[in-house]
């Protein structure tokens, strides 16, 4: 701040809540490194802010602190090279600033910034800062003996069965093992994004090692330090995942379900929205080129409009229902009412399929009709009453149902692997 004029104008803003407790913590921190002149200034701009909302001169706080405009835009200084202190000036015209006023850091946060700690330290000496540090740094809590049974967020703002048995707390190093397991270091993360990975964590109620393995695959190297983090897709991967109960746990925790029973399996789904298909099925068997009649199939799916993710998780839950082969008749026959249902994300095609299967299985079970998602009556008789060796249509009107024609496919095609 240049020396101030005492026409000068000036304005006054809260940049952040101020509290009675802010001078002392000042007094205990940052006092050495602003002297007694910046604590004065520091103290009056503290109890200005709330009391005046208008425009000052600066003559009258020449007045009410006692001190010359030289001491007065000395102490001004300092404050800034703190961060207690942020000001602004209006570039034409009259001299008029805007003075926003912030409170000190927390103790564990000062000694934690690694510019005011060391100047601290240079200023008091290394005797006097040993002295001061363990009195006002709270360091790690001794609580050996003891089990934490804190309530999480998770536990206390959601209230739901798959969250019972999962840990939330957030484990750096467990996070940093699931970037490993994609790639990367935890260093290519500044600070704030990793807090950032353990807040949204601790939100969607996930395991930090698939926090981890989201945040490596949501990074964009080629931006700046500090900026690799691509935090709108890492959030949206997160949102994804927390719908999906046997995706919020590590892989080797993973439940057992229709789209996801083993390590393998689960790592891939968490994945399918990365993957083209040719990826995702040699992903699926180990590796390798994937076979011609698979190649085959993704063409069709490719001409029918179907996009990627929506792909992968149409072959995931064909995979898993037809002892890992793809009956290319039977998945082409799901892709088409996926399209005429209009799903759009790869979870609603997981969900609406999972939901499709368990209602013809129970109409079966029944020998009833059961509505189908979409609204439509299905016939539920069984598969050999509703074909014949030559036609499987409808007895009723002439027209096949999704379920006759599906029990048709599986009884052509079931056996086919595709291989």
């Amino acid at each position: 701040m240049r020396l101030l004029g005492g026409k000068d104008v000036y304005r006054l803003l809260e940049g952040r809540t101020l509290s009675e407790g802010d001078l002392a913590r000042v007094a205990s921190c940052y006092l050495p490194l602003i002297g007694a002149t910046g604590m004065g200034v520091y103290a009056y701009l503290h109890a200005q802010v709330q009391l005046f909302n208008g425009n000052r001169f600066f003559d009258s706080a020449f007045n009410e602190t006692g001190l010359n405009p030289d001491q007065f835009s000395s102490g001004l200084s300092l404050l800034e090279g703190v961060g207690l202190i942020r000001a602004y000036a209006i570039e034409t015209g009259d001299p008029a600033y805007l003075l926003v006023v912030y409170p000190p850091l927390s103790y564990n946060g000062f000694f934690a910034n690694d510019v005011l700690s060391r100047k601290l330290r240079e200023t008091l000496g290394q005797a006097n800062y040993d002295l001061l540090k363990p009195k006002l740094f709270v360091g790690d809590l001794n609580v050996s003996g003891y089990k934490e049974i804190t309530t999480s967020f998770a536990g206390a703002f959601y209230d739901k069965a798959e969250n019972q048995g999962i840990a939330y707390s957030f484990d750096k190093s467990k996070f940093a093992d699931g970037m490993l397991s994609r790639g990367f270091q935890i260093r290519v993360l500044d600070d704030q994004e990793v807090a950032f990975c353990a807040s949204m964590a601790e939100f969607y109620s996930l395991d930090s090692e698939v926090t981890g393995q989201v945040a490596a695959e949501s990074l964009v190297p080629s931006r700046p330090f500090g900026q690799k983090l691509n935090r709108q897709a890492f959030e949206a991967k997160l949102s994804e995942i927390s719908n999906l109960a046997y995706l919020r746990k590590p892989m080797e925790e993973a439940e057992k379900s229709m789209v996801g029973n083993n390590s393998q399996r689960a790592e891939a789904i968490r994945q399918y929205d990365n993957m083209t298909p040719r990826e995702f099925l040699s992903w699926r068997q180990g590796g390798g080129r994937i076979s011609t009649a698979d190649e085959n199939l993704l063409k069709a799916l490719r001409e029918m409009g179907l996009p990627n993710p929506i792909c992968n998780a149409l072959l995931a839950f064909a995979l898993e229902t037809n002892d890992n082969s793809l009956p290319s008749k039977y998945v082409e026959m799901l892709a088409g009412i996926i399209k005429r249902n209009g799903i759009k994300t790869s979870r609603d095609t997981l969900e609406f399929l999972r939901s499709r299967d368990k209602k013809l299985k129970e109409g079966r079970q029944n020998n009833r009709p059961v509505s189908h998602p979409t609204g439509q009556k299905v016939s539920t008789r069984p598969a050999e009453e509703s074909q014949s060796s030559k036609n499987v249509t409808s007895q009723d009107n002439g027209e096949v149902s999704d379920e006759e024609l599906e029990a048709a496919l599986r009884k052509i095609y079931g056996d086919d692997d595709d291989d």
